[in-house]
């Protein structure tokens, strides 16, 4: 049902925001598209949110579970802007960690 979804999606965003790991887990497990490009809030993935959060665990596991670094918001802004732009060294560190072909820019 279309109402369950927008909920779930917003619980997937919120638990990227707050880094849960457990619910990021659980969220997909649940069938929670990793990179849901939420328009309500600039076009963000819960990859984005968690990358200005600082959450590097959480960023960790949303790459891990398939998320797309490239994805910009709706301004064009990557995980690695935000990551950079709010002075975030272990999200910028993950990130980099998980990018072996050296495309995440």
């Amino acid at each position: 049902d279309e109402a369950r979804l927008a909920v779930d999606r917003r619980l997937f965003h919120a638990a990227a925001g707050e880094g849960d790991t457990a619910g990021l887990e659980r969220a997909v497990r649940d069938g929670a598209d990793v990179d849901f490009v939420n328009r309500h809030i600039g076009g963000r993935t819960a990859l984005l949110g968690a990358c200005l959060a600082g959450w590097d665990r959480a960023v960790t596991l949303l790459l891990r579970l398939g998320a797309d670094p490239s994805l910009g918001d709706s301004s064009g802004y990557t995980c690695l802007h935000g990551a950079a732009y709010q002075g975030r060294p272990a999200v910028i560190w993950a990130l980099r960690a998980a990018d072996s072909e050296g495309l995440i820019r």
